[in-house]
């Protein structure tokens, strides 16, 4: 195969973007699937792997609160202490969906079991217990395994870390925010930086792998208030962050300020963070995130590892080979479920040239990028390819990684990936063939 050359005439490590954007979902490329035929496919491939060693994750999600914080855009609703009835439907249909998915029963369990939502954690003791135990039932357990739940500071204390050792959780993924008590209060926290502080260092001393959320971007907070913040939770233990930008707001953030958006105050302080980390000894190890390595976190990182994911409950994204799928929402998804129909709402087939493109930006949001995959991009889309690459590589947005021939996002275009993703999805399949290419400084 021809080396691909990236052309440098357009070097100006400049930031070549105003508004920054979020990666959206492949949904809307490839060849689009209802819910039948990808409950479908989803039961041949499962066939077609018994006995194979095909890495997979399994993502539960639980769509419950027990209040809405101002800054939340997932796909939740805050249920009242008095709302057994809505946790035990739950419950019921989704240790349901569980038995009855086309993945169940595999050869071999799963890297990782992760708990996300919402606050999974709202189910209480009991219901928790039973779920974890139907998947452990389902899709098998191993010590290598990892089961991670999301939560809140508010959810740990000593009765929730013991129910979670003897269930064999060994991660909890914290959503701190910010340290901040300003910050905190305005986002309506209701414990101080310094008691959130003293639930991670309990949840560490207990011996549970932490890491945390951070959020750039909230009214109020300077450029310094996160990599602060993270320079606190580092000194606590915690070896693993998960950082991104303000994204919606239900209250009105002061005048002059908004919610997310642009380069200013929030790009100053993802360059404050990106420098923080690297001295640190951290890497980015998934799209916001940095770590030692991607073991740091499973299921944040198995799309680095090319790894398949089981979806379950309402809303939760699923992935296998080529395939990209959707559960429904609820109402729809309990409805599906009673009915013997299947709970998911639609998916996309990613084959030919979009698949190549997928291969790409999985290892642009893992930053590891490596010549095949741009090589492969190149052979399906010719020339527009190739002068995109290399105009990232020009701006400095692409630079030399840690492997020989890898390149990697620098800090500008880890800040800016989504850019850099849409551009991408954006090429049109080509015939024409691209020039032979080598990365930027080598002869062709």
């Amino acid at each position: 195969m021809n080396p691909v050359h990236l052309p440098t005439s357009h070097f100006s490590r400049g930031v070549p973007y105003g508004e920054r954007r979020e990666i959206g979902p492949w949904f809307q490329a490839g060849r689009q699937l209802g819910g039948a035929e990808v409950q479908e496919r989803l039961a041949r491939q499962a066939a077609s792997v018994r006995g194979a060693g095909r890495a997979y994750c399994v993502y539960v999600h639980v769509p419950f609160c027990q209040r809405l914080c101002s800054f939340c855009a997932l796909y939740t609703r805050a249920v009242p202490r008095q709302s057994g009835p809505v946790l035990d439907e739950f419950l019921a249909l989704t240790v349901l969906a569980t038995e009855r998915h086309p993945g169940a029963f595999p050869p071999h369990p799963p890297t990782t079991v992760h708990f996300g939502g919402g606050t999974p954690l709202v189910l209480g003791p009991p219901r928790f217990r039973v779920l974890t135990e139907a998947l452990r039932a389902v899709f098998g357990d191993t010590p290598g395994c990892e089961w991670a739940v999301e939560t809140t500071t508010s959810s740990v204390d000593e009765a929730s870390l013991q129910a979670l050792r003897e269930l064999g959780f060994s991660r909890i993924h914290l959503g701190i925010q910010s340290l901040d008590d300003g910050v905190r209060r305005a986002a309506g926290r209701r414990e101080s930086g310094a008691q959130a502080l003293a639930k991670v260092e309990r949840a560490l001393a207990a011996g549970f792998n932490v890491s945390v959320d951070l959020i750039i971007g909230f009214a109020g907070a300077g450029a310094r208030t996160i990599p602060r913040d993270a320079a606190r939770l580092f000194a606590a233990g915690v070896r693993m962050f998960s950082v991104c930008e303000l994204r919606h707001l239900r209250s009105v953030p002061p005048a002059g300020e908004k919610a997310g958006g642009g380069r200013g105050r929030n790009y100053a302080s993802w360059c404050l963070l990106w420098e923080r980390m690297k001295r640190r000894g951290l890497r980015p190890i998934h799209l916001g995130q940095f770590g030692r390595s991607d073991r740091d976190n499973l299921y944040f990182t198995h799309p680095a590892r090319g790894e398949d994911c089981v979806a379950i409950g309402p809303y939760a994204h699923g992935s296998a080979r080529n395939l990209v799928y959707a559960n429904a929402l609820t109402p729809d998804y309990y409805a599906a479920l009673r009915a013997r129909r299947s709970p998911v709402t639609f998916g996309v087939a990613l084959e030919g040239a979009p698949r190549r493109i997928r291969d790409l930006e999985r290892e642009l949001v893992a930053h590891r990028v490596t010549p095949r995959s741009v090589e492969r991009v190149c052979e399906g889309y010719g020339e527009p390819a190739q002068r995109l690459v290399g105009r990232w590589v020009g701006d400095g947005l692409l630079v030399p990684g840690g492997e020989p021939g890898n390149l990697e996002p620098s800090r500008e275009g880890s800040w800016f990936l989504g850019n850099m993703v849409g551009e991408l999805r954006g090429l049109e399949p080509s015939r024409a063939k691209a020039a032979p290419f080598t990365p930027a400084g080598e002869a062709a």
